[in-house]
């Protein structure tokens, strides 16, 4: 009976080895199928082997690893970042896991979790400048600006190749109103790869810098390589407001042809409605920037200028709302106040535009005298 007995104990055990063996065996085919859908770009078939793999086997830190990547590829950010933690519990120095985690933290916009996620890629990988890019562009999305660019610098310094990176830069400089590193950075990038966006942000910078020549030169090449309503906008903005006097044909050309780019360039339009203001066109002003205030609510200068507008077309009613509004938005854009002013006076309102002067002299006191000195005349 014993060797009976132990016989029988024998093939038990036996058995539960080979079922064992079995399960581990069928738990990698389902990962190695998983792995070939996934290089077809057959995610959501390769996401089912993948799961298939972890019912078998949950202790394969590759195979959460690469069922999380497959979740963010199907923009499943929730279940992807279950399955990456999982894979950093597993294997706590699972420097991808960390890396693809970063990246379903940033699109769910849980940011602090990201910026956690990215350092602890680069604290396991430090040379590569993918997790410095990713943690930098965060930085970016939370108003750190000048973090960002010191982790696009350390990127840069692992890859000086990757036009991106002194784009970012000098994108970042500007933001910052440095100017002139913006510029440094921003040449830097072109001598990489020549882009279109990279020429219209050195435009902004010499337009910036009052350095028009070298604005229009910058912005005619960005629109060379690609025509775009960034540049044509930033084209108008510079014969506006830079040259003296005012090239009025020019401009009003490229913000034209920005507005045929791109109907909601906001700011094309409302350079356009300033214009037609500057040249006493003011019914032709308002429509451009009425579009303006359509595309851009929160644009003052639009209220004051439209306001403006009204007014000088006998509009009063119109002039009164808009300029209040913009006053609403704004509560420090002296010229709604100044404007409103000249809609009381022209009605003949001494208080009420004595009440409005009052308050413009708090905040530009040489409007304020000057609405002060039609007021004295009712």
């Amino acid at each position: 009976m014993k060797k009976i007995s132990k016989l029988l104990s024998a093939l038990v055990l036996l058995l539960c080895l080979s079922i064992t063996v079995n399960a581990q065996k069928t738990a990698t085919e389902w990962y190695d199928k998983g792995i070939s859908l996934k290089e077809k770009d057959q995610f959501k078939e390769a996401l089912e082997a993948f799961k298939k793999s972890a019912a078998i086997d949950d202790k394969n830190d590759k195979t959460f690893y690469q069922l999380g990547w497959c979740l963010n590829e199907l923009e499943n950010y929730n279940e992807a970042i279950t399955a990456l933690k999982k894979a950093t519990v597993l294997t706590p120095d699972y420097s991808a896991a960390y890396y693809e985690l970063g990246y379903a933290y940033k699109n769910q916009q849980k940011y602090n979790d990201a910026i956690v996620s990215y350092k602890k890629f680069i604290e396991l990988e430090g040379e590569d400048p993918s997790g410095y890019k990713q943690l930098a562009l965060i930085y970016n999305k939370v108003d750190k600006i000048e973090d960002a660019i010191e982790t696009f610098k350390s990127a840069y310094f692992y890859d000086a190749e990757d036009s991106d990176l002194p784009f970012y830069i000098g994108y970042d400089y500007n933001e910052l109103g440095k100017y002139d590193e913006a510029i440094t950075w921003l040449n830097k990038a072109n001598a990489i790869k020549e882009e279109f966006e990279t020429f219209y942000e050195l435009g902004f910078a010499y337009y910036s810098l009052k350095k028009n020549n070298e604005a229009v030169e910058a912005y005619n090449k960005s629109i060379a390589i690609k025509p775009n309503a960034t540049a044509y906008t930033g084209l108008g903005d510079v014969y506006r407001r830079n040259f003296d006097p005012i090239k009025v044909e020019e401009s009003i050309e490229a913000y034209q042809k920005a507005i045929t780019l791109n109907p909601n360039a906001g700011g094309a339009y409302y350079g356009l409605g300033w214009l037609y203001n500057d040249t006493q066109k003011y019914k032709d002003a308002i429509q451009p920037l009425k579009k303006a205030l359509d595309i851009n609510k929160n644009n003052s200068s639009a209220y004051s200028e439209l306001g403006y507008a009204y007014y000088m077309t006998d509009n009063n009613d119109d002039a009164l709302k808009t300029l209040e509004k913009g006053i609403e938005i704004d509560k420090e854009n002296a010229l709604c106040y100044y404007y409103k002013g000249f809609v009381f006076v022209d009605q003949k309102k001494k208080k009420e535009a004595t009440a409005v002067q009052n308050e413009l002299a708090k905040l530009d006191k040489d409007l304020a005298s000057k609405l002060l000195e039609k007021i004295n005349k009712l």
